[in-house]
């Protein structure tokens, strides 16, 4: 459950608030883009980005490739596609091309492209259809051979039947999607020939295969499959290699934990993945922390790089000369890039800086690329030498969207929680705001639990700070970037010492800022941060307002309403009937009689993670109770929307509930 409300907003808004000259309307929000994904040229003298941008007139997030020279003056240019949306990026080995994964424009439809490396031609390859099933973390859908005549390529197996209007027979646990219930059908592995779109499935049966690479010599693709007899009940995927030749299998792993996004060495002889221990995991939120492990081709025999490195890593690459393997790892609300040696321990990052790298990518002669942003610059694409020294931005994508804010700068927060551990957080304060003016706060809680706010850039926490609000967020225990012991903090008990984390730490900001106004208090929170939104109004009635989206409030009825069906069994130690006392003591409807707070309740009729069920509890009961309540429901929406317009209200709502409550523009 790591979404959460102030990053649905990011995408768009409106221009209806009552605004003085000098404030960003709404609407100012839809000029920033978001960059997807990097991919360097193998000569690195250019890489590729998709860059997306929301539209009103669509109703949907529009995804466009660009290509950005590394050299010279040449600015970036953007490559004409008929397409909507580029969800993968990849350049061939010999760099003369690019495969992209896109929709194809006014459809659903996914294909595979073909770009020249200079943008100027492109065509259609093969329509790809990876059905509807989930699977969790999934790690690379496509690989290029190393001739660069095939590519390697993920899609279901045959659909099978159900006819409409017939009974649904359930047999299996995880037989729900996000928004839907789920075709049934596995992911395999196929190959398809790039002149002739000759294509040829490698894999079938009843496991899926994902998370593909390509071996240096040819033969061979690794790839991340779950071999258990029941799959659905254990989320344990192993390393398995496939021959190209006849697509037979040999399992080169065998462990207890998850083994997951493998990627070859330049010289074919080891795999690096990232990898959780633990028996019993969760296909959500993970309290475990993934590390850095690189297993014998030959042998399968693995060990763990880095062991000192106490932090989540993900996102894996090789640098080109084989010496070093590149990740990203999270730590203090930053996500950079680390540098491990492939024979040695110590991890260390290649550039400092307090932001959030969201992906990268290294070309052979050395040189990177990735998208980074800052708590007060919205993302770019920037260069950098892997063996040390800052980037070089190389894209203006939001500069003139950007010039037009006046951006706040978070002040660092930490503090001692009531047990010693140390919290920390970030605030962002309106300009102006005095002990003799004060502003009103929203305390804004993060997802997950194993989440983390971090120094990304964030236009709705700017524009809320724009428009007279204060803006409180921490990371109490359970959230990621603090190691392993912290991220265990919430597990057995959530609205525990995470909830005495969130007061802890709004107590310091009041006592340390007396321009911050106590008396007019607002929480709100997405997923997790909407169960603990629902646990703090059951909790106390300090808080004038609530806006809760997705949120859970009963964990018995939670149980099998989700398509997680393991975490609660993961993070309570046991199912639901052998631990019903405590899930329903840490149910925020347990409490319900002490609420009191005005809430404001969101959230998506065609949710599957967190069903739409919580909410109705939430509200029915608040209503009965004489408690001040809205419940809006979004058709269409999942845990998260993804409709422009449907993104709109929910901020027009959420900002509208705000402003009755807390009064922050008199």
């Amino acid at each position: 459950m790591t979404r959460w409300m102030p990053a649905l907003l990011v995408v768009l808004a409106s221009g209806s608030w009552a605004l003085a000259d000098d404030k960003q309307p709404l609407t100012s929000l839809v000029d920033f883009k978001t960059i997807r994904a990097v991919a360097m040229a193998p000569d690195g003298k250019s890489f590729a980005c998709s860059v997306a941008t929301g539209s009103l007139k669509d109703n949907r997030t529009l995804t466009e490739l660009w290509l950005v020279p590394t050299t010279g003056d040449a600015a970036a240019k953007r490559v004409e596609l008929e397409t909507d949306g580029v969800d993968q990026v990849l350049w061939s080995p010999r760099g003369d091309r690019l495969v992209i994964q896109g929709t194809a424009r006014g459809t659903k439809e996914s294909w595979l492209w073909i770009v020249d490396a200079d943008g100027k031609a492109s065509r259609r390859l093969i329509p790809i259809d990876r059905g509807n099933h989930y699977i969790a973390h999934q790690g690379a859908s496509l690989c290029w051979s190393p001739d660069g005549m095939s590519l390697g390529f993920l899609a279901a197996d045959e659909p099978r039947a159900q006819p409409a209007g017939e009974p649904m027979v359930v047999k299996r646990i995880q037989y729900k999607t996000r928004t839907s219930y789920s075709d049934n059908r596995r992911s395999h592995l196929w190959i398809v020939d790039v002149a002739s779109g000759k294509t040829r499935q490698l894999t079938k049966g009843d496991q899926d295969v994902h998370s593909i690479d390509w071996s240096p010599g040819g033969a061979e693709i690794v790839a991340c499959s779950n071999r258990e007899t029941d799959p659905d009940t254990n989320w344990n995927n192993d390393l398995v290699i496939v021959k190209v030749a006849d697509g037979s299998m040999e399992r080169l792993t065998k462990t207890a934990g998850n083994e997951m996004t493998p990627v070859w060495s330049p010289d074919g002889k080891s795999i690096a993945f990232t990898m959780t221990k633990r028996p019993l995991t969760t296909i959500d939120s993970v309290a475990e922390d993934a590390h850095v492990w690189l297993a014998e081709r030959k042998t399968g025999v693995a060990r763990e790089l880095a062991t000192k490195l106490d932090r989540r890593c993900a996102h894996l690459r090789w640098g080109a000369d084989g010496r070093h393997v590149f990740c990203l790892a999270r730590d203090h609300g930053d996500q950079l890039i680390y540098r491990i040696p492939a024979n040695g321990d110590l991890a260390v990052p290649v550039f400092k800086v307090e932001g959030v790298v969201s992906d990268f990518s290294l070309s052979e002669k050395g040189l990177g690329c990735c998208a980074l942003s800052t708590p007060t610059k919205p993302p770019e694409a920037f260069t950098f030498d892997p063996a040390g020294g800052a980037p070089v931005q190389r894209t203006r994508f939001n500069a003139e969207a950007a010039a037009r804010w006046k951006m706040a700068a978070p002040e660092r927060i930490e503090c001692k929680s009531f047990d010693g551990t140390m919290i920390e957080g970030w605030l962002v304060t309106p300009a102006g705001a005095t002990p003799e003016k004060k502003v009103p706060v929203i305390l804004n809680i993060h997802g997950g639990p194993h989440s983390m706010h971090n120094n990304a850039f964030s236009a709705t926490l700017q524009l809320l700070c724009q428009h007279g609000y204060a803006v409180l967020s921490l990371n109490p225990r359970g959230s990621t970037g603090y190691g392993q012991r912290f991220s265990d903090g919430c597990v057995n008990d959530w609205g525990g010492g995470d909830y005495k984390d969130l007061m802890a730490g709004l107590d310091h900001a009041l006592a340390k800022h007396p321009e911050l106004d106590g008396k007019r208090l607002g929480v709100t929170g997405g997923s997790y941060g909407g169960y603990m939104t629902n646990w703090v109004i059951t909790q106390n009635d300090r808080f004038k307002a609530a806006v809760s989206y997705a949120g859970l409030s009963n964990l018995i009825s939670f149980y099998a309403t989700s398509l997680y069906q393991d975490l609660i069994h993961v993070e309570f130690g046991g199912m639901p009937w052998d631990r019903y006392d405590i899930l329903w003591d840490r149910s925020p409807l347990r409490h319900i009689k002490k609420a009191k707070t005005p809430t404001l309740i969101l959230h998506g009729e065609a949710d599957f993670d967190v069903h739409i069920s919580q909410s109705e509890e939430l509200f029915t009961a608040l209503k009965w109770l004489g408690v001040d309540s809205v419940f809006v429901r979004y058709p269409r929406q999942g845990h998260g929307a993804t409709e422009p317009r449907q993104q709109l209200d929910m901020l027009e709502r959420h900002r509208a509930w705000f402003d009755r409550y807390l009064s922050a523009q008199k």
